[in-house]
C-alpha cells in the first residue's frame, strides 16, 4: 500500500540551526546575539547587513566547525522513527541548491538515512524560493507540511495543506494563523496532533 508523504523543514525543524549559526556569528563577528533576539525570519535585519552578506556569512558558516555542531531537534529521531512506520518523508528546504552537499552530510550525520528525497528549495542572496513549499506540496500530492516559518505554512494552506507550526522565538508571537495550521511545542506534541487529527489531514477536510 502507497503511503502518505509528510513534507519537513530542515533547519529550526529538523536540526537545530539558529542556535549555532548565532554562535557563529558572534565568535567571528564580535556580537553578544541571544537566541531571542531572533524575534523575525529575517537575519538581515537582525544582523543589520544585505541579504548578499547573508548568504556569505551562512556559506561561511557551513564551512567552519561550527556547523559540525548541528545536532537533531529534541525528540525528532524518535518521532520521524515513528512517522516513518505511516508515512513517507520528503524534505523542503529554503537553502539554495549551491548548499546542497551541506545540507546532505548534516542530515545524514544527524538523522542517519531516515530521508532519501530533499529538494532545495531556495535562492541564492534573498528570502524568497524558486517555487513555494505549498506549491511543491501540491505538485506532489503532500497534504502535512511541518515547518518553523508560519509564512510557508499559511501560503501552503492556499493549497489546502495542513501545516504545523514548531516553536521559535519568530513565531511565538503570531496570531490568527487559518485553522488548518497548528502549533507544536515540541516533536512528542508534534506527533501527538498527527495521530489527532489524522482523517481530517488526509480527508479533504482541512
Amino acid at each position: 500500500m502507497k503511503k502518505e508523504k509528510i513534507a519537513y523543514d530542515a533547519d529550526d525543524t529538523l536540526i537545530d540551526m539558529t542556535i549555532h549559526l548565532n554562535d557563529y556569528v558572534n565568535h567571528t563577528y564580535k556580537t553578544n546575539f541571544k537566541y531571542e533576539d531572533y524575534y523575525i525570519f529575517d537575519f538581515a535585519k537582525i544582523w543589520g547587513v544585505s541579504p548578499r552578506d547573508v548568504h556569505d556569512i551562512e556559506r561561511d558558516f557551513y564551512k567552519s566547525e561550527f556547523n559540525e555542531r548541528l545536532c537533531a531537534k529534541e525528540g525528532s529521531i524518535e518521532a520521524i522513527d515513528y512517522l516513518n512506520k505511516k508515512y513517507e518523508p520528503v524534505v523542503f528546504t529554503g537553502r539554495g541548491d549551491d548548499t546542497e552537499h551541506h545540507l546532505l552530510g548534516t542530515l545524514k550525520r544527524t538523522h542517519g538515512d531516515r530521508f532519501k528525497s530533499i529538494h532545495h528549495l531556495g535562492k541564492k542572496y534573498c528570502f524568497t524560493l524558486s517555487v513555494t513549499k505549498g506549491q511543491k506540496c501540491k505538485e506532489e500530492g503532500i497534504r502535512l507540511l511541518i515547518d518553523d516559518y508560519h509564512q510557508h505554512l499559511i501560503r501552503a494552506s492556499l493549497h489546502e495543506v495542513f501545516g504545523i507550526l514548531m516553536l521559535q522565538p519568530w513565531n511565538k508571537d503570531v496570531t490568527d494563523l487559518p485553522k488548518n495550521i497548528l502549533r507544536s511545542r515540541n516533536w512528542k506534541e508534534t506527533v501527538e496532533l498527527i495521530d489527532k487529527h489524522e482523517k481530517v489531514i488526509w480527508k479533504d477536510e482541512c
